[in-house]
């Protein structure tokens, strides 16, 4: 049993606090722990606790929980930016840290008058949501599974390119993420190994039955400086290479150390540290060979010094070419890593803002963006990440020059900058990213996603479900030409970021909506209010989504407006009667319009509407009085 299922299982009491702008624990809202309703219908099921309070509020305000007995030193707040539905983060109650989470609130926002809000907190399923819907105590209440990755909770994120050529960093990260990958570089890391061991063997057993062989003692000075020259040059270059390697492996090790809530990458990691140092050990091994084997096969000290360190250059990096094509062929040249920071979590005594970015050379704002460039190396993203003066901080100690008291505090109860790191990390080839690998990751995905690759990897597919899951998401993404939303499931909530994509992007030309019939009287509504004044879009299908004769007088309305559409598709509507024909028709005829604008449209060209269910006389007067612009396929 985990330890949150074990605080779940005792009798322990929550509180809400902030409500109202009063942070204090004895002025709180005490939470009711109720069993959720499907546990209770099904006996044989585990029971699921959650924790709820209802707030009647007038105003929009912050709030955080907190334990009934130990107060701040157990409190539960939101990693990243906050968010509706969110993963949770626990302050560290054993150590007595009241200030971890310090600062970091929930914030609801009201959007119209008074109104009850209910909170809901779930240990168990590490999640916390609200509504404005009094329904806690209801047998059909659920709580929700916490997403692994949503957007609001990102705290930063960027995305690495794969390079299996001379970048040991893209390399061991990727071995991180894929087992298959770990198990392949492995082994192929093995080859040079045994090419080298084979040799070695091949000298002691074989040389000496056939050869005169023996250390070298004799012969001229000079081929011994010739060798050393030769060695210096060669494997010089190597050194600096194992040292670029093994700072990797130390830092990615300094970082698996740190993170928290993931256990599987921290394994991976590890793995790929050690993977990782059993290649860059493969020079050292080859210059002791090699100098081995030229001493001990002396009929020619110099001519076997360049035969020996030509073949021995080759065989150390043989494993490095197939690595290289085993890459491209199994991740393809599109695949990136991503590395999504979700929370981090500074040394007691450190503020972030007042300590931390006050020491570091570069603004919070500027490195969050800059992770998300597309036009830097993996090696600066990754110091970025961990650099003290540069980055985030993740590795290294903050240097104080302020207090020599709270400096020597500090370090006294942690060297480190960064003690933990809630962090997620995945390889993202869009070509096999499937629906349910956005639904549950598309957070992950999209937090680093660069404008290129939005406009030219992303299919119209891929971005309408991501729209799906991730609307606020979508909002700030760049769209253009036609866009594909059809088949989607999309409802009325999806209703305000369609308008808002549509307008605040004028390269967006048509929009198919078909096949979504969810979507209902309501999001039809919102659309066609807020598409009153576009300028821009000019098609519009609403093709098979259930639009009916309300849905249908909205449409209308619409079209007595903008004068930007050209066609529309109202096809397999079946709920689309007469009266909703009707009202259609008008937006044609109606010579009565608004500000000094004519009642009837001239720029719509046609609104097909085959497959609805208007009568046969009412389909011959709408194509007589709109002159063939509603058509019904006859």
């Amino acid at each position: 049993m985990t330890d949150i299922e074990e605080a779940v299982s005792e009798e322990n009491e929550y509180i809400v606090v902030g409500v109202g702008g009063n942070w204090d624990v004895a002025k709180g809202l005490m939470m009711q722990k109720t069993i959720s309703g499907k546990a209770r219908k099904e006996q044989n099921q585990m029971p699921s606790y959650y924790y709820s309070v209802s707030i009647p509020v007038d105003e929009s305000f912050s709030f955080q929980i907190v334990h009934s007995e130990h107060h701040w030193k157990e409190r539960w707040y939101p990693p990243g930016n906050g968010g509706t539905v969110l993963r949770v983060s626990r302050a560290e109650s054993n150590k007595g840290v009241e200030s971890v989470g310090n600062g970091k609130d929930w914030k609801v926002d009201l959007t119209s008058g008074p109104e009850v809000v209910c909170i809901y907190f779930s240990p168990m399923k590490n999640c916390v949501m609200w509504t404005t819907q009094t329904n806690h105590d209801s047998d059909n209440f659920q709580m929700p599974n916490a997403p692994r990755v949503n957007i609001d909770q990102i705290w930063a994120a960027t995305q690495l390119k794969i390079e299996p050529a001379n970048d040991p960093l893209s390399k061991t990260l990727l071995t991180a993420v894929s087992t298959e990958a770990a198990i392949v570089i492995a082994c192929l890391h093995c080859f040079p190994y045994a090419i080298m061991i084979l040799l070695l063997i091949w000298v002691q057993k074989m040389a000496a039955t056939h050869l005169d062989v023996g250390i070298y003692k004799e012969g001229m000075g000079i081929e011994w400086v010739n060798a050393t020259i030769i060695y210096f040059c060669i494997f010089s270059p190597k050194t600096y290479e194992i040292w670029n390697s093994f700072t990797v492996v130390r830092e990615v090790l300094g970082v698996s150390r740190k993170i928290s809530n993931n256990p599987r990458l921290v394994r991976g990691m590890r793995i790929a540290a050690g993977v990782e140092f059993f290649n860059l050990i493969q020079p050292i091994f080859a210059l002791l060979l090699s100098v081995y084997v030229s001493l001990f096969l002396s009929e020619n000290i110099f001519l076997n010094v360049v035969l020996n360190v030509l073949a021995l250059e080759f065989v150390a990096t043989v494993d490095e070419g197939m690595i290289a094509v085993y890459i491209k062929e199994r991740f393809g040249e599109g695949s990136v890593i991503s590395f999504v920071i979700i929370d981090l979590h500074y040394a007691t005594g450190i503020h972030e803002e007042n300590d931390f970015w006050n020491e570091s050379q570069l603004a919070k704002s500027t490195v969050l963006e800059t992770l998300k460039s597309g036009d830097i190396s993996n090696n600066m993203r990754w110091k970025l990440v961990t650099s003290i003066s540069k980055g985030l901080g993740l590795l290294g100690v903050l240097p104080s020059n302020r207090d020599k008291r709270r400096r020597d505090a500090i370090e006294d109860i942690n060297s480190e900058c960064v003690i933990r790191v809630e962090a997620e990390m995945t390889i993202l080839d869009w070509s096999k990213v499937s629906e349910a690998d956005i639904q549950e990751y598309g957070g992950l995905y999209l937090s680093a996603t660069t404008e290129f690759t939005w406009e030219s990897i992303i299919s119209k597919k891929q971005k309408g479900r991501l729209l799906k899951y991730y609307p606020n998401l979508a909002l700030n993404l760049p769209w253009k030409g036609c866009l594909k939303f059809s088949e989607l499931g999309l409802d009325s909530s999806h209703a305000p970021a369609l308008v808002e994509i549509i307008n605040s992007n004028p390269q967006v030309v048509e929009i198919d909506m078909r096949d979504n019939k969810d979507f209902g009287p309501e999001g039809v509504k919102i659309m066609a209010e807020g598409l009153k004044q576009n300028a821009t879009l000019r098609k519009l299908s609403f093709h098979a989504c259930d639009i009916n004769d309300v849905s249908a007088q909205y449409i209308g309305e619409l079209f007595k407006e903008n004068r930007a559409l050209e066609y529309v598709w109202l096809f397999d509507n079946k709920n689309l009667g007469d009266e909703g024909a009707k009202n259609i028709m008008k937006a044609f005829v109606d010579e009565k319009g608004k500000n000094g604008m004519p009642g009837y449209n001239n720029t719509l060209q046609y609104v097909y509407m085959n497959g609805c269910g208007v009568s046969k006389a009412c389909q011959e007067i709408c194509t007589a009085k709109t002159r063939g612009k509603m058509s019904f396929g006859n």
